[in-house]
């Protein structure tokens, strides 16, 4: 599986309309997409102020620590959220990250668009996040009582153009000098130290998709 995206993650909620204060719902969904690369990460005070439900979090080795300190943060603060972490650095060994940080509620394992989307989709309807986590049937893990459970891996997504366009939402920064963009998920090597060997094969954006996105 590969990464989960902060941007195409945050636009799959909002295309379904299921994105707390848009549709007015009972379930207040707080996204904070990227931990930052260096110095202080997110300002604790912003998740505070949002008093969210739910706040969720991609997992990257270069922002791994910062975001477990500020899911340690955000438990003392607002200790009835959610938090669940998604990314390479906790699809592969979510149980062991659940076990030793008590902090965090779920993980979401390999790509999580359609996952997270469905998870805000029942947290929304039920107004309870411990029981939307029990109706996902694969790709997550999370704590029941003292347990700690690991449902089956989800499949990839197989059309990579079904997922909404962070750029054509105005939710990706283009402004900044460098700008991130994803052409494809996958990689056709076997590389022992890299995690992208772990799936099997490419699978790529349409030439449509990417120049809508960047033209």
């Amino acid at each position: 599986p590969s990464p989960c995206r902060p941007g195409s993650i945050r636009g799959a909620p909002q295309r379904h309309r299921i994105f707390g204060r848009e549709c007015g719902s009972r379930s207040e969904i707080w996204h904070h997409a990227e931990a930052r690369h260096a110095g202080a990460p997110a300002d604790r005070g912003d998740a505070a102020v949002e008093q969210a439900d739910v706040a969720a979090f991609s997992c990257y080795i270069w922002n791994i620590g910062q975001t477990l300190r500020l899911a340690s943060d955000l438990r003392k603060i607002l200790p009835a959220t959610g938090i669940i972490l998604g990314g390479p650095e906790v699809s592969y060994n979510a149980g062991e990250i659940l076990h030793r940080e008590r902090s965090v509620d779920c993980i979401i394992r390999g790509e999580g668009e359609e996952i997270f989307r469905r998870l805000a989709g029942e947290a929304a309807e039920t107004g309870d996040f411990s029981e939307a986590l029990k109706k996902i049937p694969a790709g997550t893990a999370f704590r029941e009582s003292s347990d700690v459970v690991v449902t089956p891996a989800a499949e990839p997504v197989p059309d990579l153009d079904s997922i909404p366009s962070p750029f054509r939402a105005g939710l990706a920064d283009v402004g900044k000098p460098l700008v991130y963009y994803e052409t494809s998920r996958g990689c056709p090597f076997s590389c022992a130290f890299c995690m992208s060997s772990l799936g099997s094969g490419v699978r790529s954006f349409s030439m449509d998709r990417i120049r809508g996105d960047l033209l």
